[in-house]
């Protein structure tokens, strides 16, 4: 006869090893470092900047334009990282391609003639080069 006090249910098995791989995964996908991110960040500009030699100022959509902010976004998260925790060269890095994906939106704002908007992305471009000039 099997001791029913010490036994321990199939699903509390599996719900453990489930658990286990979960935190596993998330302690590794925590563990970037500032190389790595300014790294991607570099690599969705360069991404950016070949996707951007297909569009065409009299054929571009919303969407596109929708694209390139996201794609800015996703970098710019990387980048901020790289600012707030890399050593000096990467903080130096991670502002000049920062303020690249500000400009490769801005551009892009020009082609469909949103001038307003354009310039408010080169208000923050400005904005950032004098804060940065007085950290520097």
């Amino acid at each position: 006869m099997r001791n029913q006090y010490f036994t321990i249910p199939k699903n509390l098995h599996l719900a453990a090893l489930i658990t286990g791989c979960f935190c596993i995964q998330l302690a590794t996908a925590q563990a970037q470092t500032q190389t790595e991110n300014l790294q991607k960040g570099v690599e969705i500009y360069n991404a950016l900047r070949e996707y951007e030699d297909g569009l065409v100022a009299s054929t571009l959509t919303a969407e596109e334009i929708a694209d390139v902010k996201n794609r800015m976004t996703k970098g710019i998260v990387l980048l901020d990282k790289v600012i707030k925790e890399g050593n000096a060269e990467e903080i130096r890095a991670a502002r000049y391609f920062k303020n690249n994906f500000r400009y490769e939106y801005l551009f892009v704002l020009g082609m469909k003639g949103q001038n307003a908007a354009a310039y408010e992305i080169c208000k923050e471009i400005v904005e950032s080069n004098f804060s940065e000039s007085a950290l520097a």
